[in-house]
C-alpha cells in the first residue's frame, strides 16, 4: 500500500513551516526592540545618577569641620571644599553648560581651562535649607547631603 502524497499536502506543510518561521522572526525582532528600549532607559538613568552620585560622594569624602563653603561668582555658585590644612581646595561650578571640578590653591580665581569636566548641566544651584544640610540641584535632579562637619566632624 503505497500512498502518494497529494501536491496540496506539500504546499500545506511549507505554509505551516513559513508561518512558524515568520512568527519566530517576529519574536526575535520584538525582543531586540524591547531590549534596546530597556537598555536605553537604563543608560539614561545611569547618566542621571552619575552626576548626583558624584556630587554627594565628593561632598561626603571631603567633609570636615569648616571645609565646605558656598560662594557666588559672576557665572553662578561655586561649591568649595577645603582639603584639610594643605591650602588646596576642590571647587565645583558650571561653565558653558558643563559641571567643572577644579583642584587648586584655596582663594585662587576659577580657571576653567585647568578644570576637569564632570558632566553636562546648565543648572547648578546650592541651597542650605537647614544647618548642616545642602540641597544641590542640577539638570539631572536634586540631591540632599547631610554634612557631618556641622555635627563636629567624623560622625
Amino acid at each position: 500500500m503505497n500512498r502518494k502524497e497529494s501536491p496540496s499536502m506539500g504546499g500545506f506543510t511549507i505554509a505551516i513551516m513559513a508561518l512558524f518561521l515568520a512568527g519566530f522572526l517576529l519574536l526575535v525582532i520584538l525582543g531586540a526592540r524591547s531590549f534596546k528600549n530597556a537598555s536605553g532607559l537604563q543608560n539614561g538613568n545611569n547618566g542621571t545618577r552619575v552626576l548626583l552620585s558624584y556630587l554627594s560622594t565628593t561632598l561626603r569624602g571631603y567633609d570636615a569641620e569648616g571645609a565646605v563653603t558656598v560662594r557666588e561668582e559672576a557665572d553662578g555658585q561655586v561649591l568649595e571644599i577645603a582639603e584639610g590644612n594643605t591650602g588646596y581646595s576642590l571647587k565645583l561650578y558650571t561653565h558653558e553648560g558643563k559641571l567643572m571640578e577644579e583642584f587648586t590653591r584655596a582663594g585662587r580665581p576659577l580657571n576653567p581651562e585647568e578644570a576637569e569636566v564632570i558632566g553636562d548641566t546648565d543648572v547648578f544651584t546650592i541651597d542650605q535649607p537647614s544647618p548642616g544640610v545642602l540641597l544641590l540641584e542640577t539638570d539631572a535632579g536634586t540631591v540632599l547631603v547631610h554634612l557631618r562637619s556641622e555635627k563636629g566632624g567624623g560622625q
